[in-house]
């Protein structure tokens, strides 16, 4: 009896974590849909964009910020310098 309520307990968090990651996968890509052109949108008004921009234009996290700036420059839109700013490519 023990047993059947371990293992039941078990399938359930295994579901749930599959779930979440499901979830927190759908999250970030409409996190990156909505904030690449926003942060290209940006780079191209203000010459640069970073983080703290994101943070202010939209009120983001930062983490969420560096997502969308790590997807920009993925995609070949921005590129990083030294002084940590995101410019055009």
């Amino acid at each position: 009896m023990e047993e059947a309520f371990v293992a039941i307990i078990l399938a359930a968090l295994v579901i749930l974590a599959i779930y979440s990651a499901i979830g927190l996968s759908i999250a970030e890509r409409r996190l990156k849909k909505a904030g690449v052109p926003l942060a290209v949108e940006i780079a191209r008004l203000k010459g640069w964009v970073s983080s703290y921009r994101l943070i202010a234009a939209r009120g983001m996290k930062e983490a969420q910020a560096d997502i969308i700036l790590h997807e920009a420059c993925k995609r070949g839109l921005l590129h990083r310098r030294a002084d940590g700013r995101y410019y055009l490519s």
